[in-house]
């Protein structure tokens, strides 16, 4: 059981790591998300992955649903206030006095996100009034609130929904085909990322089912571990090479802030769950590689085990990272060089924030 965390740990310091570099990227020059790009061929499916950790992690009548949602608002809901609060506290006055951002700019984020992105475009919000820093730094909260609303539903139903296989599978295409009719003919991006629900909560349900064949951690040959591997990879490669060719489509599958592609809306519910199940298991098995070097363990583990407080803080770091040391100069290196030298900077200050950490909780234990 130790061992499957540890690996999980690794799993999620390298997703975290990712969403780091790609957040990084979108600071540098936001249109990335709409141009190719391999590496968003190869591997799109982070969000989804941990999502289906979420649901794969549940243990059944370990509590009751309503001790799990109480458990989880305190998990999810809280890190949201603190993520306002920090973002107040820290980016703003680094905004002002670096005359990044006016007060009305400042203001104008916080409603901008409250709002949430699809609703301020629908009511005609003048985006060139907001401040892309603040607004990155706490739009993250979407995945947040929406793992929680799911979470409720899915406290309630996963229990019955996976009694019987027969029964998983009505639910999780009816969930699917719900996610699809809503992508396809109300809109593939709604206030408050309500479109993407259905699909999150067929992912954790299919996730928890998953968990009872042990299907990440169960015994098998290297052989056969390679094999799938290779063959869920090639099926992601080939499923997001066909979206962008064929139709325009990049970032398929990626729930990238809650959003379905455009260029084929509703039928993104479906890459999505798929694109989760299979990157799942691929993350997991690099990570069990992974394992075997302990520079790289130890640094991936430290992340996963902290990779809620990273994903509240990384805008922030991002957004100091960007302004004070770059100075918002996005033309020193191209846009992949300059993310990795910004992601390599946020190690170093995470890394030095868990020191003074580790420092402050043993000196705490002497005292007591």
């Amino acid at each position: 059981m130790e061992k499957t965390k540890n690996i999980q740990n690794i799993a999620k310091g390298i997703l975290i790591c990712s969403v780091v570099f790609f957040h990084s990227k979108i600071f540098i020059d936001y249109s990335v998300i709409n141009n190719y790009n391999i590496l968003f061929l190869i591997f799109p499916c982070l969000i989804g992955v941990f999502f289906f950790y979420s649901g794969y992690n549940y243990t059944p009548k370990k509590r009751t649903a309503k001790e799990s949602i109480k458990r989880r608002a305190k998990q999810l809901l809280l890190p949201i206030l603190i993520i306002w609060g920090l973002s107040t506290i820290l980016v703003v006055p680094m905004l002002l006095l670096t005359n990044s951002a006016t007060l009305y700019n400042i203001k104008q984020s916080f409603v901008y996100v409250s709002m949430s992105e699809p609703w301020a475009l629908m009511s005609g919000f003048d985006i060139s009034t907001f401040n892309f820093d603040l607004a990155v730094c706490i739009g993250v909260c979407w995945f947040l609130y929406t793992l929680w609303i799911v979470s409720c539903i899915f406290y309630l139903i996963v229990d019955y929904a996976n009694e019987k296989l027969s029964r998983h599978i009505i639910t999780v295409a009816l969930l699917l085909f719900i996610s699809f009719l809503i992508g396809e003919f109300v809109g593939p991006y709604l206030p408050f990322t309500i479109q993407c629900y259905p699909v999150v909560l067929a992912i954790m349900l299919t996730a928890a089912y998953l968990k009872k064949s042990n299907f990440l951690d169960k015994e098998e040959s290297k052989l056969a571990m390679y094999t799938k591997v290779s063959v869920f990879e090639l099926i992601i490669i080939l499923i997001s090479t066909i979206c962008y060719f064929v139709f325009g489509a990049n970032l398929v599958g990626s729930l990238m802030g809650g959003r379905f592609n455009s260029s084929i809306n509703g039928l993104d519910a479906f890459v999505s769950y798929i694109f989760a199940i299979l990157g799942t298991y691929i993350i997991h098995n690099i990570s069990k590689l992974f394992s075997r070097i302990p520079v790289i363990s130890t640094i991936f583990e430290k992340f996963g085990e902290n990779s809620a407080f990273v994903y509240i803080t990384h805008g922030i770091i991002i957004s100091y990272i960007d302004t004070l040391i770059f100075h918002k100069n996005h033309e020193l290196f191209n846009t992949n060089a300059q993310s990795t030298i910004y992601l390599f900077i946020a190690i170093i200050v995470y890394m030095i924030l868990y020191r003074i950490f580790k420092r402050g909780k043993i000196r705490n234990e002497q005292r007591n």
